[in-house]
């Protein structure tokens, strides 16, 4: 199966760990420094701009409301996400449902 069709199929239930730095926000302007430590932080897709089926790009967002507030949104090209996952920089987990 095609990463992006796979990533359709399972965009309810996938987590990502994402190496990411945090944002570091003046007046109206937020943004990330190179200088800041890396935190590991789990995020999950959100498809309002992005489609998944476009085969494209894909938003990833922090999957709780402080996360979101301190590491922001990270978008990816689909193909770049997938070498990533290949190379060990992110992971990616399938939740599963309790029984």
């Amino acid at each position: 199966m095609e990463f992006y069709k796979y990533l359709d199929k399972n965009k309810n239930n996938l987590i990502f760990l994402i190496p990411t730095k945090p944002l570091r926000k003046i007046l109206f302007v937020s943004y990330k420094s190179s200088e800041d430590p890396e935190f590991i932080v789990p995020f999950r897709i959100k498809e309002d701009f992005y489609k998944i089926m476009d085969n494209y790009k894909i938003e990833l967002i922090p999957i709780t409301k402080e996360y979101k507030e301190t590491f922001g949104k990270e978008t990816f090209y689909i193909s770049d996400l997938e070498n990533l996952i290949k190379e060990d920089i992110v992971k990616m987990y399938i939740k599963i449902k309790e029984i």
